[in-house]
């Protein structure tokens, strides 16, 4: 039951410790530190040039697509199978509780 006691004489010689200061650029030096990976200049260069390709490929893309002509209604209301689906559904939000278990969920039992 004595611990607390060496705990505290710990925490006693602590408060009387000098701080620590920490350099600025301690983390510069951190990283500074670390080896870096041999990456040949082709590479490097192959791997920097991919990048912005593939983002003018995108940019070219998206803007190919989107034109002032473009129809705004979706492909498809008129379609046959879409309005069987439709019918099907479409009273759906009006159907009354049937199941027992969502009867008892719902408090209609």
């Amino acid at each position: 039951m004595d611990d607390w006691k060496k705990d505290d004489e710990v925490w006693d010689l602590l408060g009387r410790a000098r701080p620590v200061k920490v350099s600025p650029f301690f983390a510069r030096r951190v990283r500074n530190s670390i080896p870096k990976p041999d990456v040949s200049p082709l590479r490097q260069a192959f791997l920097r040039w991919a990048g912005v390709t593939a983002l003018v490929a995108m940019a070219a893309g998206f803007f190919m697509n989107v034109s002032p002509e473009a129809d705004s209604r979706v492909v498809g209301f008129e379609s046959a199978e879409f309005i069987e689906v439709y019918d099907r559904v479409a009273g759906l939000d009006v159907l009354s509780v049937t199941d027992p278990v969502s009867a008892v969920i719902y408090g209609d039992l």
